[in-house]
């Protein structure tokens, strides 16, 4: 008895062997794993604003996919995921956006989504991270005007002529705001893109980088940063980390302030005041005694057997 209960004990662990066997040849055989479900309501920059509802599918790597309607009235709608394994799932309910269902069918995933009536869909993707967005809003009121009935001739009330009214005005799509003397502030609302710049005067203004709270790692408001550096105006400038650590090359007065693994765009003011826009990537190295010793990067967190630089902009302490 004793050798058959060890037996049964071996073929128990070789059956979950191969069990465990057969999930990792369904994860690598997979094309990528949805990560993350987000469903939120939102206005777009339309003029006027129309609201709208997003969902977001985030992957570890981007799929192929492809949409398409499977009914006449053009509300079940199916993306299908090749390879996709659904790590997780979230239940979706909006105005728009009724209904939500995940279904997994050889090897694919087959997102079915159920829309309103009188409902339009664009479907776009976006890299770093990989995502899809599927936009739901209710379809405009001149494409719904124009099935309307026109009254006959016989069903027409008989009124007095009335003077014709004229068109309102449009709406000027660019507004223009006077911060000081010499500084403005511009706004462009249309065709579904909102653009914020500020215009000023090279005699009076000048144009510097500044970190938030002073140092790095640092995270503050733009409005914070502007009041501290008694600036009148400030644009948004470099992505960060959560712990307010910079994601891209910076540079102050000619000192490196931060670094980043990735080669980003940027922008810098050159010494006779020349704008430069392009790629930059960081690479440096350090001497001490004759021996050299490439540089990973500075005012960053360090990696295994990574040598890191940390000057004044780091704060007090690594």
């Amino acid at each position: 008895m004793k050798i058959f209960r060890n037996a049964r004990a071996l073929v128990g662990a070789l059956a979950v062997f191969f069990a465990a066997l057969a999930v990792a040849a369904d994860a690598a055989a997979a094309g990528a794993f949805l990560t993350n479900v987000k469903f939120t309501s939102r206005t777009n920059y339309d003029i006027p604003p129309r609201r709208y509802e997003n969902l977001m599918l985030e992957f570890d790597r981007m799929p192929t996919y492809r949409a398409s309607f499977v009914d006449a009235e053009k509300r079940h709608l199916v993306v299908d995921f090749a390879g996709v394994i659904p790590d997780v799932t979230a239940d979706v309910k909006g105005e728009f956006t009724e209904a939500v269902r995940y279904e997994k069918k050889r090897g694919h995933l087959l997102l079915h989504v159920y829309l309103a009536e009188d409902v339009e869909y664009s479907i776009y993707q976006r890299m770093n991270p990989p995502r899809v967005f599927i936009n739901t809003l209710k379809k405009k009121d001149g494409a719904e005007a124009e099935d309307e009935i026109e009254p006959t001739a016989e069903e027409e009330p008989q009124t007095e002529p009335q003077p014709e009214t004229p068109p309102a005005p449009k709406e000027d799509p660019v507004k223009i705001t006077e911060i000081a003397p010499g500084l403005q502030q511009v706004v462009y609302r249309g065709g579904g893109i909102r653009l914020c710049m500020v215009t000023a005067d090279k005699e009076r203004y000048t144009l510097r980088p500044a970190l938030a709270r002073g140092i790095v790692p640092g995270r503050q408001t733009l409005s914070g940063i502007v009041s501290d550096t008694a600036s009148p105006a400030g644009v948004n400038a470099s992505y960060f980390a959560l712990n307010g650590e910079i994601l891209g090359v910076t540079k102050i007065d000619g000192l490196v302030v931060a670094t980043t693994y990735y080669t980003r765009s940027a922008m810098g003011i050159m010494v006779d005041e020349t704008p430069v826009f392009g790629k930059v990537e960081y690479s440096g190295q350090v001497t001490m005694g004759g021996i050299s010793r490439p540089v990973a990067g500075v005012n960053v967190e360090r990696g295994k057997d990574g040598l890191v630089v940390y000057n004044k902009f780091y704060g007090s302490s690594t």
